[in-house]
């Protein structure tokens, strides 16, 4: 084997490496509300809305979702309000919890009622309780 075949070989493998290493750091975890409490880092956790704590100042979204434990968490986003947040049954949140809430940097909301009328065209049944 020549050198620069050696040479090539060992730059392509660095090469990957160092893709898979800024990957690795750049994947944010799917954690639990308790894990999230205790977490440092950047995470993500998924919970269906309470309306009901829902407030928008025109600066700042404040809201409660709920896992599947029922376990509660009060979420702060500082930015605004997605346009599909009303009609909104789960929020997925990226963000960190400190000071004794989850502040979001970004926000997935999962509005139930493009689904249901995928289901309604397919004839499918579709769940009651919705939006």
């Amino acid at each position: 084997m020549k050198w620069t075949h050696a040479l090539g070989l060992c730059l392509l493998v660095m090469g990957a490496l160092a893709g898979l290493s800024v990957y690795r750091k750049n994947l944010t975890p799917y954690i639990s509300f308790k894990d999230a409490v205790r977490s440092s880092g950047i995470v993500q956790v998924h919970g269906t809305l309470e309306k009901s704590f829902t407030h928008y100042d025109g600066k700042e979204l404040s809201f409660r979702i709920k896992d599947e434990q029922g376990t509660m968490m009060d979420v702060r986003y500082a930015d605004v309000k997605p346009g599909n947040f009303d009609q909104a049954r789960d929020i997925v949140a990226i963000g960190r919890f400190e000071s004794g809430q989850f502040h979001a940097q970004k926000l997935l909301v999962k509005c139930p009622s493009k689904y249901q009328e995928m289901q309604r065209k397919q004839g499918a049944p579709v769940p009651q309780g919705g939006v």
